[in-house]
């Protein structure tokens, strides 16, 4: 991430442990869930980006697959019925 937006996600971090400020934030309810708005919102900006970068992948290799099985014979592809 760009510094000056983790700079921003730190100052509204700060914000919302100020004297008076209601944190509205949903967090997750496991043992293993972060409390902390700073750490658990670059979490979800980081897997945005994650899944955003894999997703035109996963899209161009289905494709890729398709391709590749539409000239495959069938014959070793179907089950075996009798």
């Amino acid at each position: 991430m760009h510094p000056d937006a983790v700079g921003m996600l730190y100052a509204w971090h700060a914000e919302t442990r100020a004297e008076g400020c209601i944190d509205r934030t949903v967090y997750g309810t496991s043992r293993t869930a972060t409390t902390s708005f700073f750490t658990h919102h670059l979490r979800l900006i980081s897997l945005a980006a994650v899944i955003g970068a894999a997703l035109p992948v996963a899209i161009w290799a289905k494709s890729r697959k398709s391709h590749l099985l539409s000239g495959a014979p069938l014959a070793g592809l179907l089950p075996v019925v009798m």
